[in-house]
């Protein structure tokens, strides 16, 4: 029988970029990142309980004041009434990862008053939106790295975009071609 255990963990900066197999290069998006998930270190762990996290790093993507229930066994992971500032906005909900032959991710978020073009950048490499969001997601996705889970979304999102900007397109100038035209 393997033991069971209970605990709180409580660390002042995580960085996992120290974990992950080493990146050649400045890091990717994370969800642009091919490199094979491995979750064999699920393997050690039967354990419940509480962590918080006062900066937590993965990729680019940084969050802080990270507070969740937890669970963790060598088939799934588990993150209830999880809660985080992401990027002057605040994020509530849960998350599990379940290993599988193929891994499967579900998420179910709200985000409120984020800042979203440094979300954006540092998850997909995509810097055209800009502005303050809130959102709702409930997404699930299967796939053996990011990349894989990226492609293999699946789910609702609901985003509001406030003082908003699409940058890149002069719309100036295409409401001015599009009056010539006419």
């Amino acid at each position: 029988m393997r033991p069971r255990h209970e605990a709180t963990l409580s660390v002042g900066k995580l960085d996992l970029n120290r974990y992950l197999p080493e990146a050649k290069g400045n890091p990717v998006a994370i969800f642009q990142d091919t490199k094979p998930l491995a979750l064999d270190w699920l393997d050690f762990f039967d354990l419940t309980g509480k962590v918080s996290v006062g900066e937590l790093a993965v990729g680019r993507f940084r969050i802080n004041n990270v507070s969740s229930d937890v669970r963790i066994n060598p088939h799934e992971l588990e993150l209830d009434q999880m809660s985080a500032d992401i990027y002057e906005g605040r994020l509530q909900g849960d998350a599990l990862l379940s290993r599988r032959d193929t891994p499967h991710l579900q998420l179910k978020q709200t985000l409120k008053g984020m800042n979203i073009r440094p979300l954006l950048v540092d998850l997909f490499n995509f810097n055209r939106l800009d502005g303050k969001g809130n959102g709702q997601v409930d997404v699930n996705a299967d796939g053996k790295s990011f990349a894989e889970l990226r492609n293999a979304l699946t789910g609702s999102v609901q985003m509001s975009l406030n003082k908003g900007a699409l940058n890149g397109i002069d719309l100036v100038a295409a409401l001015k071609n599009l009056l010539r035209r006419n």
